[in-house]
């Protein structure tokens, strides 16, 4: 393939977990990106591939991680703590520090562009030297949720403030130009709620990707565009990845097919659909030795008690109150 490929994804908070699937399906259609840029769980999904972690690898690692624990990570308290979110990140920094195999620019698999906004210029920065951890939290750090970050002596905030699916960024350094939005759909009729503070922040989020999104679309042409719905999704639904993956399957295969059809036609058949692979056939016998429904049984009640306690924590949070906060 002597084609430069562009792979721009978007912010979205837990619907970046999405990302993961479109990469896996790039990975399998053996696509390589020559240059990635990402926003806020953008920029997170594609510093994690750029330094060598796989797509099932990440699924491993949201496998492997406690909710709870990972809330803790982020260090939760009150705006009148003195601080401009009710969570911190430094918990998540120190993880992916642990969790990254590369953690500077200059030395990822795959060049990497991290999306910022400068809370005092308010305008965008690039962050592609350097350390990418630093970058990942400035990317990430959405208003009123999680404080600001002081990088090289500026304070930064969430990319998505300024350019919440960047392809732009890089379409004069690439052939084909692939960019993932996942800001989703709005909700629909009958499913609107105002009373969760944390929904109405995932709303104005959303409501604000959505503006700025449509008006870059005016000015830059993007070869293939997935726009997955991933309807009823908020913020911090991390917990809900299964769920998440799923939604996206048909879709991710439409992706597949659009992206087959400008670089890799001979993947497909004549009537456009992917050609089938042939399966390596286990011998029977070791598929009798394992208790398949026995072991997925218990798969499925531990994931459905990490479910109900993430969501018991999340209901914890909705109802605190914050009568004194003077914000």
């Amino acid at each position: 393939m002597s084609e430069k490929v562009g792979l721009a994804l978007g912010g979205g908070g837990a619907r970046g977990i999405a990302h993961i699937a479109y990469l896996n399906a790039l990975d399998e259609l053996d696509i390589k990106p020559s240059v990635i840029v990402g926003t806020g769980v953008g920029a997170l999904a594609g510093a994690l591939y750029a330094s060598g972690i796989s797509p099932d690898e990440m699924i491993g690692i949201l496998e492997e991680l406690d909710f709870r624990r990972a809330m803790k990570m982020l260090n939760h308290y009150s705006f009148k703590d003195g601080k401009f979110g009710v969570l911190d990140a430094i918990g998540m920094e120190e993880y992916l520090e642990l969790v990254m195999p590369i953690k500077i620019f200059d030395r990822l698999y795959t060049p990497l562009k991290i999306i910022a906004a400068n809370y005092e210029t308010r305008q965008q920065h690039i962050f592609e030297d350097g350390k990418v951890v630093p970058a990942l939290r400035a990317s990430m750090s959405v208003p009123g949720v999680f404080s600001p970050i002081e990088v090289d002596d500026e304070v930064f905030i969430d990319g998505g403030c300024v350019n919440p699916l960047p392809f732009d960024v890089i379409k004069d350094e690439c052939d084909v130009l692939i960019a993932v939005d996942i800001s989703g759909k709005g909700a629909s009729e009958g499913e609107i709620s105002i009373a969760s503070t944390a929904n109405d922040l995932s709303q104005c989020y959303q409501i604000q990707t959505k503006a700025l999104i449509d008006e870059k679309f005016k000015n830059t042409k993007i070869d293939v565009l997935a726009q997955p719905a991933l309807e009823g999704v908020q913020m911090l639904d991390f917990f809900n990845y299964e769920n998440i993956l799923e939604a996206v399957e048909d879709e991710v295969e439409e992706f597949k097919i659009e992206v087959a059809k400008l670089l890799k036609p001979e993947l497909l058949t004549k009537a456009g659909k992917p050609k089938k692979t042939k399966k390596k056939v286990e011998p029977e016998k070791a598929v009798e030795e394992i208790p398949v429904s026995r072991a997925k049984s218990k798969r499925e009640a531990k994931k459905e008690a990490k479910r109900a306690e993430a969501e018991r924590f999340l209901k914890e949070l909705e109802d605190e109150e914050y009568e004194d906060y003077d914000i």
